[in-house]
């Protein structure tokens, strides 16, 4: 099973890379927009945090969902006619938006729950008089759980979601069952080998930029966010949408076949 993973994660990589011209046009102008977000957010005032944030909030749902929603009707229906300058705000792309960021909400408060009762054992367990070190320790240790429990959920239950695309409802209870096998360990595999080997450079950034606060490396976590959140984007919804189609619901009649 865990081969099999890693054959549906190796499968999405060569359908999203067997055309770039797809890969850019998918991405389009969505991807401008996230850079734009990423450098205001770079040189906004102290004023401007409350609508800042909201209007990143609204820009977020809305790029995740148009690309998600993009992938998936392409696996699924053939669809694909999507330019480089369309920015469509069909209702799909809102309700598939939404819904992506609140269930990582939910898995990262559910992963934060479980690492804070990690930590306090931690702390406990910890002999007194330290200074700070058990509390450094015991974040970073921290960082694993949260991380990978909500890799799990997600893992779990986003192919479920996948019907929203194609305008059919969420089926997270029946994505839940179909990806039960080995305690969901085949599917975290493939979600987590589609998520962090793109994840290594924005993130070596991020530390970088964070330990210098040099505003250059700033502006290459920007751009690279930006290349990198589409791809990861793709890669995760051409994996759901074969989840889907196998295991959870039926494919639809328009359906193309595209396994890699």
């Amino acid at each position: 099973m865990i081969a099999g993973a890693v054959r549906e994660a190796l499968a999405a990589y060569l359908l999203m890379l067997s055309d770039p011209g797809r890969v850019l046009r998918f991405a389009g102008a969505p991807a401008l927009v996230f850079v734009v977000f990423g450098l205001v957010q770079l040189t906004a005032g102290p004023g401007s945090g409350t609508l800042f944030m909201l209007l990143s909030v609204v820009a977020l749902v809305w790029v995740q969902g148009l690309w998600v929603v993009r992938w998936q009707r392409f696996m699924l229906l053939g669809e694909d006619t999507a330019k480089f300058w369309d920015m469509p705000a069909e209702t799909r792309v809102w309700k598939m938006g939404g819904r992506v960021l609140l269930m990582f909400m939910a898995a990262g408060l559910l992963a934060l729950i479980a690492a804070s009762l990690l930590v306090g054992l931690f702390l406990t367990a910890s002999p007194p008089g330290e200074g700070e070190g058990p509390s450094v320790a015991a974040v970073l240790l921290a960082l694993v759980p949260v991380v990978g429990i909500v890799m799990w959920l997600v893992s779990r239950l986003g192919p479920g979601l996948t019907g929203v695309s194609v305008d059919r409802p969420a089926l997270l209870g029946q994505s839940w069952r179909a990806t039960s096998a080995m305690g969901g360990l085949p599917a975290f595999v493939a979600f987590a080998l589609v998520n962090l080997p793109l994840q290594i450079i924005p993130g070596l950034l991020i530390f970088a930029s964070l330990a210098t606060d040099n505003p250059l490396l700033a502006l290459l976590t920007q751009l690279s966010l930006a290349v990198v959140q589409p791809l990861m984007a793709a890669l995760m919804a051409i994996l759901w949408a074969r989840i889907w189609s196998a295991a959870i619901d039926q494919p639809l009649p328009r359906r193309v076949d595209l396994e890699a």
